[in-house]
């Protein structure tokens, strides 16, 4: 992963319409007469060409699921604005949005018998394909379309509190996020590649963010874990100006032992001079945003969602959410530790942009 777009301040998401509606299990199209086609022989029927009496070829219709998260969240308006481009811009194409979430669209995307897409974590593919918790068995039928912004793990502190290191959080108070959240996830898993649990700090708040600000304020907790994206941070932005802070650096040896849990944890670098009292740049670890396919994609149907995203980025896709505005268009080929499909690599090498 480039340092120069890691050093950026950060994304998501996309899409509208389509004829069918399909429920995540692969259900019939609600609302619309059943096909008598079975899965696999629609699935391989949507990129073919059909012959008409006069012997003419005309394209099939394509019908491609997207699968985000529910209308609301995030993702959601990226996934609408990118589903738009690819309708605009691709013949016969039309994107059907399903709810879903990081794990829920690692599973979907794998099991997809059609041409399918997902907005997930790079973490939660490297942890489904090693079958990591929470997933119960391995999911390898998994390629990247496109990265689209990384986040940070913030481990923050007060400036005062003597913590300058992960091994330091030993006997202290911290709060690591709403049990079960990515950032908690991640945070248990630094803990873990440092030798530490959560039996060995003194004690452990779930709050949220900005409940974890106002505990730090007041001193009743040493350390609290917060996930930024690449626009800044609204919490950590009104605790700085209150309280001097420190974000705990990741060194590379940890970040060995952490990729070793956790294979899609990549290098990060937390800008200077974003955070009052921040004036140096944090070492950190990142995981990127996404979006997820799978092999069975046709190459050129690859080839094609990836161009239409590439050359409309900075005209329909970086407006829709601030995390994206720092997203140059070549970052879409930044290498997110999960194989690319082969068809997106053909555009991005054809542009020079090897990941």
């Amino acid at each position: 992963m480039r340092r120069g777009f890691l050093g950026l301040v950060i994304v998501s998401l996309l899409m509208a319409g389509g004829v069918y509606l399909f429920g995540c299990g692969g259900s019939e199209p609600a609302g619309e007469s059943t096909s008598t086609t079975s899965a696999e022989e629609e699935a391989s029927s949507t990129t073919a060409a059909t012959q008409t009496d006069s012997g003419a070829e005309t394209p099939r219709d394509v019908r491609l699921k997207f699968f985000s998260a529910s209308p609301g969240g995030s993702w959601y308006p990226i996934a609408v604005a990118a589903g738009k481009v690819w309708e605009d811009n691709i013949d016969g194409l039309t994107v059907t949005h399903e709810p879903g979430g990081g794990v829920a669209n690692v599973i979907a995307v794998n099991e997809a018998k059609e041409p399918a897409v997902g907005l997930t974590f790079s973490i939660s593919v490297a942890d489904g394909m090693a079958a990591n918790p929470p997933f119960e068995q391995k999911y390898t039928n998994l390629r990247t379309l496109a990265q689209l912004y990384p986040n940070y793990e913030t481990i923050i502190t007060a400036k005062d509190s003597g913590i300058t290191s992960v091994s330091d959080l030993k006997g202290k108070r911290v709060a690591p996020g709403i049990k079960g959240y990515t950032s908690e996830g991640v945070f248990a898993n630094i803990l873990s590649a440092a030798g530490l649990e959560y039996s060995d700090l003194d004690k452990v708040s779930f709050v949220s963010d900005s409940d974890a600000v106002d505990l730090l304020k007041d001193g009743h907790i040493d350390a609290y874990v917060d996930t930024i994206g690449a626009s800044s941070d609204s919490s950590l932005i009104d605790l700085s100006t209150t309280t001097p802070v420190n974000v705990l650096p990741i060194p590379d040896d940890l970040l060995q032992s952490l990729k070793e849990i956790s294979p899609g944890m990549q290098r990060g670098y937390l800008p200077g001079g974003v955070y009052k009292g921040l004036d140096q740049e944090v070492p950190t670890v990142v995981f990127s945003l996404g979006i997820l396919t799978n092999p069975s994609m046709p190459d050129d149907l690859a080839y094609d969602l990836t161009k239409a995203l590439a050359e409309n980025w900075e005209a329909s896709l970086i407006t829709v959410s601030e995390d994206l505005q720092g997203v140059k268009t070549e970052d879409l080929a930044n290498e997110v530790g999960v194989e690319f499909h082969p068809g997106a690599l053909r555009y991005y090498e054809e542009r020079g942009w090897t990941p």
